[in-house]
């Protein structure tokens, strides 16, 4: 049989989007080219795989029969592609490393600066994204992660601190008021924090928070805090950074932990083991000398 892998993605994009037209917008391609590779794929393996009509390609018997194999051999080629890049990254060395603007900042700047310093021979590159990147996709090798728990099968994970929350407030707005110091205190005062479950945690603790700002980065919110034009909740690893700002009280909740995750496939990679040990121990190293406990 005269088909090749090509004929194969066409016959899939047909099949899923229920026209050549549909289809080869999907993939990047002109109509009559994918109504050509279809027809070529019919005559290479002898069946008729479409019903053609004026309301577009419905599968035959035939062709439904042939759309598992057809994906089968689609998912062969994703990972064989995916074990190139693999094979080609560990060849240069190369560490995609991804993680948040301030964390970026506060933290895995100065630890890739050093790691690139120990081991010239592999090259990070630094993605700094208030996104979570995809680990399972291939987005990147390795992310340093702020969340409440990691419990991904696929990914391994190694928990690095605890990231305890507190209020906050600007300097310059804790000379004109009475820093609060309990929940119902704070209640009283317009509110910020993150999106999302910091958001929705706030709600949950303070019933009637007048929550007035949230936002989806964290170097915004520290920003709006400053302003003195509300209190916020952040967690203690900021907050206790920031020369400007002034905490109230430290919140009891439980919020999770700072987590260094990467991939299952990269476990024996020793490139990335590497990068993971030097970017744990300058953590540790960093956190012995930040102040996050209520008492300090």
């Amino acid at each position: 049989m005269d088909w090749d892998l090509n004929d194969v993605r066409h016959f899939l994009a047909v099949a899923r989007t229920g026209s050549t037209l549909a289809a080869s917008k999907a993939l990047g391609v002109n109509q009559t080219t994918c109504a050509r590779r279809i027809a070529a794929l019919e005559g290479a393996i002898g069946l008729t795989l479409f019903e053609r009509a004026a309301s577009g390609y419905r599968l035959t018997p035939s062709g439904s029969a042939l759309v598992g194999h057809a994906e089968h051999v689609e998912a062969a080629s994703a990972r064989m592609i995916e074990a190139a890049q693999e094979l080609a990254r560990a060849g240069r060395a190369e560490i995609r490393f991804s993680t948040s603007d301030v964390l970026a900042d506060l933290v895995a700047g100065p630890a890739i600066a050093g790691f690139a310093r120990e081991h010239p021979d592999i090259s990070v590159v630094f993605n700094a994204d208030s996104r979570a990147v995809d680990l399972a996709t291939n987005e990147a090798d390795v992310a340093l992660r702020a969340a409440p728990v990691m419990d991904d099968p696929q990914l391994v994970v190694r928990k690095v601190m605890d990231t305890p929350w507190a209020f906050y407030c600007a300097t310059s707005w804790a000379l004109d008021h009475s820093v609060p110091a309990t929940a119902e205190d704070v209640a009283r005062y317009p509110l910020a924090t993150l999106e999302g479950r910091p958001a929705a945690m706030l709600r949950g603790t303070l019933p009637g928070a007048k929550l007035r700002y949230a936002s989806n980065s964290m170097k915004a919110l520290v920003e709006v805090i400053k302003t003195g034009e509300c209190i916020g909740a952040l967690p203690m690893l900021v907050g206790e950074q920031q020369r400007d700002l002034r905490r109230c009280f430290v919140l009891d909740i439980d919020a999770g932990g700072l987590w260094i995750v990467f991939h299952q496939r990269h476990r024996q990679a020793t490139h990335i083991r590497a990068f993971v040990d030097h970017l744990a121990a300058f953590i540790l190293t960093w956190r012995r000398g930040l102040q996050t406990d209520a008492g300090d």
